[in-house]
């Protein structure tokens, strides 16, 4: 899981994801980072299931390095987009979209 928030950091997003596969990425470069990530992700036999939460407007997974578009026609990637906002993902062509409602406990010492 990586957070996305307002602000996109996306060498930050990269290194998580990064850390996750077991990479060592030297590149500086974004871009670079980016191509190296996806062409990992794309010749792995392994499937990986993409958490990003604090959505708050679209974002571009070719810019951080997540595959988009399948490779060989198998679904190697699955992304999860989690907001906070209701209209974040009205835009996006998404596969199912639902609402969670998450409760709020009050704890504390008597």
């Amino acid at each position: 899981m990586t957070v996305v928030s307002p602000n996109p950091d996306f060498k930050r997003m990269q290194s998580e994801i990064e850390e996750m596969l077991g990479l060592n990425l030297e590149s500086e470069s974004l871009v670079e980072r980016a191509e190296m990530l996806r062409a990992r992700m794309s010749a792995d036999c392994k499937r990986y299931l993409i958490i990003l939460a604090d959505v708050s407007k679209i974002l571009n997974l070719e810019e951080v390095g997540i595959p988009c578009v399948d490779v060989d026609s198998k679904r190697r990637c699955k992304i999860i987009w989690m907001s906070q906002l209701p209209n974040v993902f009205s835009d996006m062509r998404t596969q199912s979209n639902f609402n969670m409602v998450m409760g709020v406990s009050i704890c504390g010492r008597i």
